[in-house]
């Protein structure tokens, strides 16, 4: 799922997309890693350029196999 460049400040109203596997939310206002516990097939997430300070929140998250973060 494609969501990047948006005004999206919080990760929210995804945990019902239980088998989604790719995820980019790159480039939006993103202040914390959240609402990503249901995505357990989760492979790819993309949470460049945001607002982000402390990772944390991932670890549900056991399918992952790619991280973008900076």
């Amino acid at each position: 799922m494609q969501l990047d460049n948006n005004i999206i400040c919080k990760i929210q109203n995804l945990d019902h997309l239980v088998d989604l596997r790719w995820l980019d939310l790159s480039f939006n206002l993103i202040e914390k890693i959240e609402g990503l516990d249901n995505l357990t097939k989760l492979t790819d997430l993309s949470l460049f350029s945001n607002r982000i300070t402390i990772i944390e929140g991932l670890d549900n998250l056991t399918e992952l196999n790619v991280f973008s973060f900076g």
